[in-house]
């Protein structure tokens, strides 16, 4: 049970790192 709820916050962790690289890169793009 425990490492189940460790792995669901991982991959949030990890999806908000992918949306903070998308946001960089588009602001890149941007300017």
């Amino acid at each position: 049970l425990r490492e189940r709820c460790h792995e669901k916050k991982n991959k949030k962790a990890s999806k908000h790192l992918v949306v903070k690289q998308i946001r960089k890169s588009s602001i890149m793009s941007l300017t």
